[in-house]
C-alpha cells in the first residue's frame, strides 16, 4: 500500500489483493461515473484487470480520517514514446475540497516515481471545469452511438473475397 499525504487527505493505493474490499466503499460512485462513459470499459473489466495486479493498473482512494470522499482507477501506458498516464474513473463526493491541493502532488509523484510525461482523464464532462483550474486541457472529443444489428440491411454489405 502507498500513502501520500496532502492534508487534510490522504491518497492511498490499494493493493490487488484488497481491492474487493476497498471496492465495497467506492463502488457506487465509481458506477455513477461508469455510467457517463458509455462505450468505454464497464467497471467489472477495470476490476479484473485491478485484481490481476498489473502495475499498470491502479486503484486509489482519496480519505480523510472520517470517510473514503473519492476514488480513481489510474492507468499508465506508453504511448509515442512517453509514459501516459491516465485517470480512467475519478468520482467523489465535495471534490472542491480535494481535487486542488491532490492533483498538482499526485502529478508530481507520477513523474518522479514512474517517469510519467503526461496525464489525461477519462470522465464526465463537468471534471473539464474543475481540471482546467490545473492546467488540463480538452484534447480529444469522443462520441458515442450504440448500435443494433438492424441499422443497415445485410443485402447493402458486400464482402470481399481474395
Amino acid at each position: 500500500m502507498i500513502v501520500l499525504d496532502v492534508p487534510p487527505h490522504k491518497v492511498v493505493r490499494i493493493d490487488a489483493e484488497h481491492v474487493d474490499e476497498a471496492l465495497e466503499l467506492v463502488r457506487p460512485m465509481l458506477q455513477l461515473s461508469v455510467q457517463h462513459l458509455a462505450g468505454f470499459r464497464s467497471l467489472d473489466e477495470m476490476v479484473e484487470s485491478l485484481r490481476d495486479g498489473w502495475r499498470d493498473w491502479q486503484l486509489w482512494l482519496i480519505v480523510t480520517p472520517e470517510q473514503t470522499v473519492g476514488a480513481f482507477i489510474l492507468t499508465m501506458e506508453r504511448l509515442g514514446g512517453e509514459l501516459v498516464a491516465t485517470f480512467e474513473l475519478l468520482a467523489g463526493v465535495d471534490a472542491q475540497a480535494w481535487i486542488g491541493p491532490l492533483i498538482g502532488k499526485f502529478e508530481a509523484y507520477l513523474a518522479g516515481m514512474f517517469g510519467v510525461t503526461q496525464a489525461r482523464v477519462i470522465g464526465r464532462k463537468g471534471w473539464e471545469r474543475w481540471l482546467s483550474r490545473h492546467g488540463y486541457e480538452p484534447s480529444h472529443f469522443v462520441t458515442s452511438k450504440r448500435l443494433v444489428r438492424e441499422c443497415l440491411p445485410l443485402q447493402t454489405i458486400h464482402t470481399i473475397e481474395s
